[in-house]
C-alpha cells in the first residue's frame, strides 16, 4: 500500500506533529509513506518544513510544493507530477488546499481529514465554504471527533461516509519536550505566582480576547497571577492592544509561535482555551495528559465522556469565565493533584498506536470502496 499525506503551510504545531508519528507508524508495518507540503515562498523561510525533514529521516518520500499567489496552477501542475510518480492508493489531505489539489488530480485515491472550520476572515470563509463543497463529493471523510462528524452532517456530508479516528499522541515524545528549559524571563514569573496560559493560534474563534477580559477582571483579587500567549496569528495586535488598555498590561505576555509549546504548558497552572469550534481540541488534550488543568467549552472531543474528569473545567453555556478560572486560583494544589490523577487516564485514551491502527483500516476499506 501506498500512502501520500498531504499538508498546507510551512508550519510545524499540532497536526504536523500528529502526520509524523502517522507516518512512523505506518512505515513500521510496512506501508510506502509519502508527503508533500504546499507552502507559499516566503523570504527567509525554510525551503523544507521541519515535518517534512522528519518524514524523510523515517523512510519517507517527500517533496515541497511552492506557489506565488492562491492561483498559481504551476503548484498543481506540480502536485499532479508527484502523484504520478509516486502513484499513490491513498492521498491523505488535511486542509481545503491538499482537498482541492486531490479532488482535481486523484479524486479515486483521496481521503480527506477534516480538522475543523474557523471562519477567521473573509478569505478562509469562502476557502471553507469551497472545502465543505469539496467534502461532500469524498467517497470517505475522516474526523477526529463524533462532534466533528454532526459538523459535517450540517454540512451536508452523509454520516454513512464519516469515519471517527481520534487523534493519538507520543506521549513519551509529549514528556521529552515538555522537560526542555523555559526561556530566563518565563522562569522569572514561576517564582512570582500562578501562571494562565493560552496556547494556540491567535485568530478571531480561538477567543484570545476573552481570556484578556476574563484576567483583567480577576487580577485585582491575584496579584501575583500571570498571563502567557504562546503562539501567533493574525489577531497578536489586536489582543495586545486590548492588553495595554487594561490595568494589568504588565503581567500579560506574548511569547510568540514556539516549535515547542510544551515547557510553556507544563509550568502552567491551567491552561485556557474558550474556542468554541474545534473538532478536536488538541492543547486541551495535550495539557491533560501532561497534568495540567484545562478550562474551555464543551465542545470536540471535550464533549465526549472527558468532561468526567475534575481538572477539567467546562463552564455551562452563559456562565462568566472568571468563576472557574477563580476556582482553580483559590484552589491550586487541589486541582493540580486531580489533574495529575486524569493524567493517566488521557493517556489511555488517546495513544498514538490506536491511531495508526485506525487509519490502516480506513485505508483498506477506502480501497476497497473504490474497487
Amino acid at each position: 500500500m501506498r500512502v501520500l499525506l498531504v499538508r498546507s503551510g510551512p508550519q510545524n504545531g499540532g497536526v504536523e506533529r500528529l502526520l509524523v508519528w502517522l507516518a512512523r507508524g505506518l512505515l513500521a508495518q510496512g506501508v510506502d509513506v509519502g508527503a508533500v507540503a504546499l507552502y507559499r515562498r516566503a523570504p527567509g523561510r525554510a525551503p523544507v518544513p521541519r515535518w517534512l525533514t522528519a518524514v524523510k529521516a523515517l523512510g519517507g518520500r517527500v517533496w515541497t510544493i511552492p506557489d506565488s499567489h492562491p492561483w498559481d496552477f504551476s503548484a498543481l501542475a506540480a502536485f499532479y507530477r508527484v502523484v504520478g510518480t509516486f502513484r499513490p492508493d491513498v492521498v491523505h489531505t488535511h486542509d481545503y488546499k491538499g482537498d482541492m489539489f486531490a479532488w482535481l488530480t486523484a479524486r479515486e485515491h483521496w481521503l480527506p481529514t477534516a480538522h475543523g472550520f474557523t471562519a477567521s476572515d473573509f478569505r478562509v470563509r469562502w476557502y471553507e465554504r469551497l472545502d465543505r463543497a469539496l467534502l461532500r463529493r469524498a467517497r470517505t471523510v475522516l474526523v477526529p471527533s463524533s462532534h466533528g462528524a454532526r459538523v459535517l452532517a450540517r454540512a451536508g456530508v452523509g454520516a454513512e461516509r464519516v469515519r471517527v479516528i481520534p487523534h493519538g499522541l507520543d506521549w513519551d515524545a509529549m514528556d521529552a519536550w515538555a522537560a526542555a528549559p523555559l526561556p530566563e524571563a518565563a522562569s522569572a514569573h514561576l517564582q512570582q505566582g500562578p501562571i494562565l496560559t493560552f496556547v494556540g493560534r491567535l485568530s478571531r474563534e480561538k477567543g484570545g480576547d476573552a481570556i484578556v477580559r476574563v484576567f483583567a477582571k480577576i487580577a485585582e483579587d491575584h496579584p501575583s497571577a500571570r498571563l502567557w500567549f504562546v503562539g501567533e496569528g493574525a489577531r497578536r495586535r489586536e489582543w495586545q492592544r486590548l492588553a495595554r488598555g487594561t490595568p494589568v498590561a504588565a503581567r500579560i505576555h506574548f511569547w510568540g509561535w514556539r516549535e515547542n509549546p510544551f515547557p510553556f504548558i507544563r509550568a502552567s497552572t491551567a491552561l485556557l482555551l474558550p474556542t468554541r469550534g474545534e473538532f478536536f481540541g488538541l492543547s486541551a488534550v495535550e495539557a491533560l495528559g501532561l497534568g495540567v488543568p484545562v478550562i474551555t467549552h464543551r465542545t470536540g472531543i471535550l464533549a465526549q465522556g472527558l468532561d468526567a474528569f475534575e481538572s477539567l473545567f467546562l463552564p455551562p453555556r452563559g456562565e462568566p469565565w472568571d468563576r472557574a478560572v477563580r476556582h482553580v486560583l483559590a484552589r491550586p494544589e487541589e486541582i493540580r493533584r486531580q489533574a495529575r490523577t486524569a493524567r493517566a487516564s488521557v493517556r489511555e485514551r488517546f495513544p498514538v498506536a490506536a491511531m495508526v491502527q485506525a487509519h490502516r483500516r480506513v485505508y483498506a476499506e477506502h480501497l476497497g470502496r473504490g474497487r
